[in-house]
């Protein structure tokens, strides 16, 4: 396969990457019935807000930056993860589906606690509550990585028989008798 026909390869499995992702954060938000709670309560209070300050102010442009704003808050919690990990994947040639699940996963779980060091002064103290939803985040960022290995981490780095010309390069030839 070509340089071109990997790129969309492994823009193919970005992108499903990010829909099993949100497909299994609302499947947590369902069966967390606490976590499912606290994304409502924040979207809804953040989606209130912006219409409010831009009903307030008279300024539709307050509340059009206010959803961007959520609108990146997830697309760096479902995006960011998978495709970090997929390019280390692709570049360092790694095919273990244990990488792109369990390193998506670990990443995805940690954005929030790397997010709260700079709001806490002891930022791993935190409640069983905060583990569920470390939980329900390792699961889609899992889950999302898995997708990937599926589609492209699987033959990262080319296929085995280049692999084994790259390792030995007269193993692929055949010998005349």
């Amino acid at each position: 396969m070509g340089v071109i026909g990997r790129a969309f390869l492994i823009l193919f499995a970005l992108c499903c990457a990010f829909s099993v992702g949100a497909l299994t954060l609302g499947f947590a938000a369902l069966a967390e019935p606490a976590f499912g709670r606290m994304i409502s309560l924040a979207a809804r209070s953040l989606i209130n807000y912006a219409f409010s300050s831009a009903l307030a102010y008279d300024d539709p442009r307050a509340a059009f930056e206010l959803l961007m704003r959520m609108w990146t808050v997830l697309a760096i919690v479902l995006a960011g993860p998978p495709t970090l990990i997929g390019l280390i994947g692709e570049i360092a040639r790694v095919r273990s589906f244990i990488w792109y699940s369990g390193a998506t996963g670990l990443l995805t779980a940690a954005l929030p606690w790397a997010a709260r060091t700079g709001y806490s002064a002891d930022p791993l103290s935190g409640n069983w509550g905060e583990g569920r939803v470390t939980l329900a985040l390792f699961l889609c960022g899992a889950m999302a990585g898995l997708a990937y290995w599926l589609v492209a981490g699987r033959s990262a780095g080319g296929g085995p028989d280049q692999r084994a010309r790259e390792i030995a390069p007269g193993a692929g030839t055949p010998t005349a008798p």
